[in-house]
């Protein structure tokens, strides 16, 4: 039986509130631009974006096979990240991953007053 090797997966999920008047259709168009660059990120695993009914509040789940893969996706869309944040309020962040992975994590996230979990066990079935 091999030994547990502890995964590098990390898990980025902000949550937003659409600022006064920003219509979903403006969110949603900056995602089109952000699936655009995903599509060329192996690093990327999983994205999704989920709105509440009223479609006023949105989250991203993010998954990437390190934080590194997070921090290549992170640079490559600083312009949409920007964009969204012009359209809307980050209401909290959570991040989710090894101890080998939140140095990186916590230096580039941290000045959002992000909350960092430790993963202790994981297993990908991706």
């Amino acid at each position: 039986m091999a030994a547990h090797q502890e995964s590098s997966h990390v898990m980025i999920v902000p949550e937003f509130e659409m600022n006064e008047g920003v219509e979903k259709e403006t969110i949603l168009d900056v995602f089109r631009k952000i699936k655009i660059l995903i599509d060329t990120e192996p690093g990327t695993l999983f994205y999704d974006m989920c709105f509440t009914e009223d479609g006023k509040k949105f989250t991203i789940v993010e998954r990437y096979s390190s934080a590194n893969d997070w921090f290549t996706h992170d640079n490559a869309n600083g312009k949409n990240v920007g964009e969204l944040l012009e359209n809307s309020s980050l209401l909290r962040l959570t991040v989710y991953g090894p101890t080998s992975e939140m140095p990186l994590l916590k230096e580039k996230l941290g000045k959002y007053e992000a909350t960092f979990f430790i993963t202790e066990f994981g297993r990908a079935l991706l």
